[in-house]
């Protein structure tokens, strides 16, 4: 028993970005609760097996509903993060250290220096055109961590931002208000804690991780968020109604290998039958045919684009 979960906390780690030890712990727990066959399975079955849902769940949970949602709209919002140390230069452009994914809920570990940019980039409010940030978005600080959740979804719905204390939330939020303001934006409040913003209601109801299909794909993203770790920097935007797509400058043997993460049929991403193929020269198709469907076109493909990018004087494409 120990070396199934010494390996399957290492499959673990290598997509999530935990250290061994956190992984190892997760996985302890979720193995003790599976039946001895089903131990026997995961000793004997070929890496390349199909394994039950189950037994995906236990290794490296997916989530569901709301949830996805929040974190889908938490991960296309990194895009929107930019580079925040002392020196004001962040080479690596790697917001969050690594996630710990749990059934119900999802912990975060940001970079250090990156929580003002961060909830920068992800605090809802309006500005003169439309709404900014995740629409429905709040926070509830407590001694050890900051929740995120979403307003309309409070019970089913959180993202824990792990080592964040009252106090750095507290200055988090003034040096937001202060970058804002120097953008020109004068009307930045912190949203309420328990009611919507005018006009936040309407701004949910056409938030795209909202009305896409395509939220388990995104929230299963982030939940492997290790999987980038060598990324140089990250960009993932929309592309067609049903995919995701991902610009980074990595060679074509490091997308190559994250593909292969990524279609893990164990701890890859969240349903089964996905596989990879290059596709317009460097980059890296990545798709599933058991997607939810997209209300668009009927497509029922998830697919995530890896796309190669060359950087420009200031390290973005």
């Amino acid at each position: 028993m120990p070396d199934l979960i010494h390996r399957l906390a290492r499959r673990r780690a290598a997509h999530t970005g935990e250290n061994l030890g956190t992984a190892h712990r997760a996985v302890y727990a979720a193995v003790e609760r599976l039946t001895l066959d089903e131990c026997r399975f995961l000793r004997a079955a070929p890496r390349c097996q199909v394994p039950p849902n189950r037994l995906r769940q236990a290794v490296l949970p997916d989530a569901t509903g709301a949830q996805a949602i929040l974190e889908t709209a938490l991960l296309m919002s990194l895009r929107y993060v930019e580079p925040d140390t002392p020196s004001g230069d962040d080479p690596s452009y790697r917001v969050i250290r690594w996630a710990s994914p749990a059934p119900e809920s999802l912990l975060l570990k940001l970079r250090p220096h990156a929580l003002v940019s961060f909830l920068a980039a992800v605090l809802p409010y309006r500005d003169d055109w439309e709404f900014r940030g995740v629409a429905g978005l709040r926070a509830r600080p407590s001694r050890r961590h900051v929740r995120l959740f979403l307003l309309d979804h409070p019970e089913t719905t959180g993202v824990m931002l792990a080592g964040v204390t009252r106090r750095e939330w507290t200055a988090a939020l003034t040096a937001v208000m202060a970058q804002k303001t120097d953008d020109g934006i004068d009307n930045w409040l912190l949203p309420p804690a328990d009611t919507f913003m005018p006009g936040e209601r309407d701004a949910i109801a056409e938030a795209w991780p909202r009305t896409a299909t395509t939220a388990h794909l995104g929230s299963g993203l982030l939940r492997r968020i290790g999987s980038l770790r060598d990324a140089a920097w990250v960009d993932l935007w929309w592309g067609l109604c049903h995919g995701i797509h991902l610009d980074w400058p990595a060679d074509p043997s490091r997308r190559q290998e994250v593909a292969e993460l990524l279609t893990d049929p164990l701890v890859g991403l969240p349903g089964q039958g996905w596989s990879f193929e290059s596709a317009y020269g460097n980059d890296i198709r990545v798709a599933s045919p058991e997607g939810p469907g997209c209300r668009r076109c009927g497509d029922s493909t998830s697919l995530l684009m890896l796309r190669h990018s060359a950087p420009d004087s200031d390290g973005r494409s």
